[in-house]
C-alpha cells in the first residue's frame, strides 16, 4: 500500500511539473503577443509557485529558470528596437533572482509544514510511528484487505521487566534501551512493514499482505535479534508478543489492535517472554472453530 502511495506521489509531482512548464510557455506566448508595454512578469510566478508546492524545490527552481528565460525571450522579440545584450542579460538575471527567492521561500515554508506534520505522526524518542498514525495505517490496510480479500498480520509487543531498567539505571538508560528497540525492529521488518511505539514500553508492528506463516518468520527473526541485543548490553528485558494473522479482515482497525493487545496480556499472565499467535479465519468475532491459537518461545 505504501509503495503504491509513493508511486502515485511521484506521478503527481511529474504531472505538476509538466503543467508548470506548459503554463510558463503559454504565459511567454501571451507576453510576446501583447508586447513589452504590458507588464506580465508577475504572472510567471503563478506556475512557479504551483510547481514548487506540488513538485518540490528542484522542479520549482527549474520552472523559475525557464520562466525568466521565457520572459527574456518575449522581451527581446517583442520590442521594435532590440535591447543591448548586456541590458537584456541584466533584466533576465534580475527576474531570475526574484523567481528563485520566491521559490526557495515557498519551499522552506512547505518543508517546515511537512516537518511539523511528520512530528505529529512519529514518536519523538524512537522515530517510529506514534499510536494515531499507526492506527490510521491499520485502518487503510483493513480497507484494502476488505476490497481485495488479502491477508495481513498485526503484532502487539510489550517489553518485559522494562521498569527494572528505569529503577536500576535511570530513565536516561531506559530511553537508550527504547532507541535500541526501535533500531532492532526497523532492521528486522520488511520494507512494506510498519513499526510503531504506542506509548511507554508498548510497540506494534503491521505486516501488510502477510499470512500467518510469513508473519511468524518476521516476528521470530525480530525477537531473536532483540534478545541478542539485550544479552549483549546486559539488559534483563524480554518480549511478550500477541500476534494476530487475519485471513479475512477484521471489522475495524480498533478491533484488530484490541485482539492483538489481548493476546499480549495473555502472554503476560502465562509467564512472559513468549509469542501467542492467533490465526483468525473469520471477519466475525471469535467463536469456536473460527480461529486457531499457538504459543511458542524462542531460545537464544
Amino acid at each position: 500500500m505504501d509503495k503504491l502511495l509513493q508511486a502515485a506521489g511521484k506521478t503527481a509531482r511529474g504531472f505538476a511539473f509538466i503543467v508548470g512548464l506548459l503554463a510558463i510557455a503559454m504565459i511567454g506566448l501571451i507576453d510576446y503577443y501583447t508586447g513589452y508595454r504590458l507588464a506580465l512578469s508577475t504572472l510567471y510566478l503563478i506556475p512557479i509557485l504551483f510547481t514548487t508546492w506540488h513538485a518540490g524545490r528542484g522542479a520549482g527552481l527549474a520552472t523559475a529558470g525557464l520562466g525568466s528565460l521565457a520572459w527574456g525571450t518575449a522581451e527581446a522579440l517583442g520590442r521594435e528596437e532590440p535591447l543591448p545584450l548586456h541590458i537584456l542579460v541584466w533584466n533576465v538575471s534580475m527576474r531570475l533572482v526574484v523567481f528563485v527567492i520566491v521559490t526557495v521561500m515557498l519551499a522552506r515554508i512547505q518543508e517546515s509544514l511537512e516537518h511539523e506534520k511528520s512530528l505529529s505522526r512519529t514518536d519523538n524518542l524512537t522515530g517510529l510511528l506514534n499510536g494515531r498514525a499507526f492506527l490510521e495505517a491499520v485502518g487503510r490496510e483493513v480497507d484494502f484487505c476488505s476490497r481485495n480479500l488479502a491477508p495481513f498480520a498485526l503484532a502487539y509487543i510489550d517489553l518485559d521487566d522494562f521498569k527494572q531498567i528505569n529503577d536500576r539505571f535511570g530513565h536516561a538508560m531506559g530511553d537508550t534501551l527504547l532507541m535500541h528497540v526501535a533500531r532492532c525492529f526497523s532492521r528486522n521488518i520488511r520494507g512494506a512493514d510498519l513499526a510503531a511505539r504506542l506509548g511507554g514500553d508498548e510497540f506494534s508492528i503491521l505486516l501488510p499482505h502477510t499470512g500467518g506463516d510469513s508473519a511468524e518468520v518476521v516476528i521470530n527473526r525480530l525477537r531473536e535479534d532483540f534478545l541478542k541485543e539485550m544479552y549483549k548490553n546486559d539488559w534483563p528485558v524480554s518480549l511478550s508478543i500477541g500476534l494476530v494473522s487475519f485471513e479475512l479482515p477484521p471489522p475495524s482497525a480498533h478491533e484488530a489492535v484490541k485482539l492483538a493487545d489481548g493476546l499480549m496480556y495473555e502472554v503476560k499472565r502465562q509467564g512472559k517472554n513468549a509469542v501467542l499467535h492467533q490465526r483468525v479465519k473469520s471477519a466475525k468475532k471469535e467463536t469456536s472453530g473460527e480461529s486457531e491459537r499457538r504459543k511458542y518461545s524462542v531460545v537464544v
